[in-house]
């Protein structure tokens, strides 16, 4: 891959279709990672931001809206995750393009499986944003070389991501733990029960390997989740 590591400047492409801009959604709740994108989409050329989301919510309707050809979607928000709001974007629209935009390398399996076409983390979009979206409009799945190297250094060690071993909705509460939200706030977030949310904590920390909340913040550390809030 070609690009200008001193500017960290993302590489030019011919747009698919000429005349046409690719029309891209960014879902993310930080406004200047929002700010951040839309400057490397302009910097690219052959771009249109055609919305921006918030949350996960705002990113199902706006796509709805919208139609876009590619999503940019954060992995932890208030709200739903990144992952369900692909999950759900795939259920309106099979083919619909969901390039996943996070700090951490941990979720790439989970990404996958909800449907996204495309992976990267935060640190490395500059130099991979462009790439990445003219490869999944290319029908291609796009892995970023520092999350697809971590990725495979595990698999090669045999040491698979601890998150692996959750479901689904167990990720989701894991995610909101992290953060701090109560076990009040996690069922009204995610329309469960308290007693729901309790149990899924319980299943968490067992299949984790944790005693408490404190081994759990150590791991989320460890990991990067909480550097997420405030990157």
């Amino acid at each position: 891959m070609d690009y200008d590591e001193e500017n960290d400047k993302p590489p030019s492409f011919t747009p698919l279709n000429s005349g046409h801009p690719i029309r891209v959604l960014v879902v993310d709740d930080h406004p200047l990672i929002r700010i951040g994108l839309r400057h490397l989409l302009n910097e690219g050329g052959g771009f249109e931001i055609v919305a921006e989301a918030e949350t996960g919510h705002e990113g199902i309707d706006s796509f709805v809206k919208y139609r876009p050809d590619v999503v940019l979607m954060d992995l932890i928000m208030n709200g739903i995750s990144g992952l369900e709001a692909t999950r759900r974007i795939l259920t309106k629209d099979p083919s619909a393009r969901v390039i996943i935009l996070t700090m951490i390398g941990e979720t790439i399996n989970q990404a996958m499986k909800a449907g996204a076409r495309g992976f990267l983390t935060k640190r490395h979009a500059a130099r991979e944003l462009v790439t990445a979206i003219h490869s999944v409009m290319h029908n291609h799945i796009y892995i970023g070389t520092d999350a697809a190297q971590e990725y495979a250094i595990k698999q090669i060690a045999g040491n698979d991501s601890p998150y692996e071993k959750l479901s689904r909705r167990e990720h989701e509460v894991f995610m909101h733990l992290v953060q701090g939200h109560s076990i009040q706030e996690i069922a009204d977030t995610l329309h469960i029960s308290p007693k729901t949310v309790r149990c899924h904590k319980s299943n968490i920390m067992k299949k984790l390997g944790i005693r408490n909340m404190v081994q759990l913040a150590q791991m989320a550390f460890a990991t990067d989740y909480i550097h997420i809030r405030s990157s």
